[in-house]
């Protein structure tokens, strides 16, 4: 049966405390169906285009922006009903902004590879190729990731780095295809899965708030798996990869 992770960031600009990727995992028939059910719920009273988690508050712009505070909160509690049906798997992985700023400072990082993103990236596929190796049900998973920043072009590069340092027994682990991207405005599962990683910050930062945001966590998040990359992490991804010329300060 054939897996698919559908992947989006949160926090990604440096002046945001921490940088996430997270992803939802389930069979590409249980996707199917999910995404009708996502978009019924968007489109229900009162309607709105897609879900962007960053966007909820937003009273200027944005597809909530006419929405009141009981309507946004009954519309997100709604979407995430949707995820709690199909219990996906979730995973993820994070890293502090000042960890790699200063990761960044000890180390001569190549310019295309020089973001958090790569790391994470190869932090979040490495997760699931353990995984599979642990629960042959999370074997062979193929990966669609938000294309925002034209991220694409980057990650194409990324990945064929990660497939000639990949042993061939971390290659029978992965799916079939090679990382596809979307539009997250279109995929629903991308919608979903910028819930999940916008929740994942939120609730590591400990900025739930209102206890309606703590139900949803707690919805989207039952069968969860992260990891988190500090300096070591980050160095030995470096040296593994052969992706940087590492100057320990």
């Amino acid at each position: 049966m054939a897996l698919f992770a559908f992947v989006d960031d949160s926090g990604s600009s440096p002046s945001d405390p921490m940088y996430v990727l997270g992803g939802l995992v389930l069979p590409s028939e249980a996707w199917g169906i999910f995404s009708p059910d996502w978009r019924a719920v968007l489109r229900s009273d009162p309607a709105i285009e897609y879900f962007k988690g960053s966007e909820v508050w937003d009273r200027k712009k944005g597809p909530f922006a006419k929405l009141t505070t009981p309507q946004r909160t009954a519309k997100i509690e709604a979407l995430s009903d949707v995820i709690a049906t199909y219990v996906p798997l979730a995973v993820s992985c994070r890293v502090d902004w000042e960890t790699f700023k200063s990761f960044r400072e000890s180390v001569s990082l190549e310019p295309e590879l020089d973001d958090p993103y790569f790391f994470l990236f190869f932090a979040l596929i490495g997760q699931m190729i353990l995984l599979g190796r642990e629960e042959s049900r999370f074997d062979k998973v193929s990966f669609i990731f938000d294309n925002q920043n034209e991220i694409g072009k980057h990650v194409s590069l990324w990945y064929n780095i990660f497939l000639k340092r990949a042993t061939q027994d971390m290659k029978q682990h992965l799916g079939g295809r090679r990382p596809r991207f979307g539009d997250e405005k279109k995929l629903m599962p991308l919608q979903a899965a910028d819930m999940f990683a916008w929740y994942q910050r939120r609730s590591v930062l400990g900025s739930l708030g209102h206890e309606s945001h703590v139900r949803v966590w707690k919805l989207i998040s039952r069968l969860q798996y992260t990891s988190v990359l500090d300096y070591k992490h980050l160095v030995k991804m470096a040296d593994d990869l052969s992706a940087v010329s590492v100057y320990h300060s």
